[in-house]
């Protein structure tokens, strides 16, 4: 299992697949409840970078599409910050799948 770069799990969070970079996961199977936007405005992200990740979370995990797809729309239509592009390529990555 891997967890992604500036993401926060609850605790007593079960974790069977892998947690997304910059996201917040919760629950007993862990499931995402958005960005942690709190964390990446500590961590100095700009409010660009935390609106493309805002567009790419929605597109990824709100749209209903499938994952292949979801990832396709995201480097077509969000311009390719590193923060982007870093979700994109740890979710392509990923052997166990993600929590969605």
């Amino acid at each position: 299992m891997r967890i992604g770069a500036y993401s926060m799990i609850g605790g007593v969070s079960g974790v069977s697949k892998d947690v997304p970079p910059y996201v917040i996961a919760v629950g007993n199977r862990a499931k995402l409840f958005g960005l942690n936007v709190t964390g990446l405005r500590r961590n100095g992200f700009s409010d660009t970078a935390i609106n493309n990740l805002k567009k790419a979370y929605k597109i990824i995990f709100k749209s209903g599409m499938v994952l292949r797809k979801a990832l396709e729309k995201v480097r077509l239509e969000i311009p390719d910050s590193g923060e982007v592009g870093n979700l994109v390529e740890f979710i392509k990555e990923s052997e166990r799948g993600v929590c969605r």
